[in-house]
């Protein structure tokens, strides 16, 4: 499978301090997907754990969001050419706005609420 950023498509190497932003971004807009374990350029490099990975996703869409998500996401390891590739599915929410548990709606801590994607995230 060829892998491209695009808008509903975002590529990770890793999980980083941002995943549950872009979670939220997909949740609040047209839905999409995100891919661990692979690089900018679209190129396989897998994840090392993943049931641990994995995990890590579940908790951060169950205990770092609301309203719940986790009804709307979807979790699955993808065999990339023996190396393993984590999918994110994320579907439009039905209970938008979503927003980090730690934010206070109508604000989050910056005062924006997030929306968008990759490195189009842009702030409301």
């Amino acid at each position: 499978m060829k892998y491209e950023e695009s808008y509903t498509v975002e590529l990770k190497q890793e999980v980083n301090a941002d995943f549950k932003k872009e979670i939220i971004a997909f949740a609040n807009s047209d839905g999409g997907e995100i891919f661990v374990g692979i690089d900018r350029n679209g190129g396989v490099v897998g994840v090392a754990d993943t049931e641990k990975v994995m995990e890590q996703i579940g908790n951060m869409i169950r205990d770092g969001i609301r309203p719940d998500l986790s009804a709307y996401t979807s979790i699955n390891a993808v065999d990339e050419g023996g190396k393993t590739v984590i999918r994110v599915h994320i579907l439009r929410g039905t209970k938008r706005p979503y927003h980090l548990t730690d934010c206070v709606l109508p604000f989050g801590t910056d005062g924006k609420l997030w929306c968008g994607y990759s490195a189009y995230h842009r702030k409301l």
